[in-house]
């Protein structure tokens, strides 16, 4: 009968530690993929500047729009090149002005990330990035 009881009561115990480890690792894990998403959006944002940028060089992209507001239209070759952005949360800007036979242009991008873990939507912000460029 002894025997019994304390089979038992070990389930008990390894459902009751499961518990506890299991969630607070899931947790680390949502995180970790969290994270994961934040720096690929955010490389994301990078390969846009620098595709806009070499766009706008070689005229393909021409110079407006302001962030936040409204940005520039970017052909479907430099969006389609970055899946993990959403073109309606995605802001770009290019100014271009030629001073003394060089040209400067300007990219500008913002993109509004959100986390999925509740608890860190209130970090939830917006990704900037810019470059310039003088030919």
């Amino acid at each position: 009968m002894s025997s019994a009881r304390s089979s038992a009561s070990q389930r008990g115990t390894t459902t009751l530690e499961f518990a506890i480890t299991g969630g607070v690792f899931l947790v680390i894990m949502f995180a970790i993929l969290d994270v994961g998403r934040y720096l690929a959006v955010k490389q994301s944002l990078d390969t846009v500047v620098a595709l806009t940028a070499r766009a706008a060089m070689v005229g393909t992209v021409t110079a407006g729009g302001t962030c936040p507001g409204s940005g520039v239209t970017l052909p479907t070759s430099i969006t389609g090149s970055v899946p993990m952005l959403s073109t309606s949360h995605l802001c770009v800007a290019v100014t271009s002005a030629t001073t003394s036979g060089q040209t400067q242009t300007s990219v500008s991008a913002q993109y509004t990330f959100a986390f999925l873990l509740p608890a860190w939507r209130t970090l939830s912000s917006t990704i900037s990035d810019s470059t310039s460029l003088t030919y």
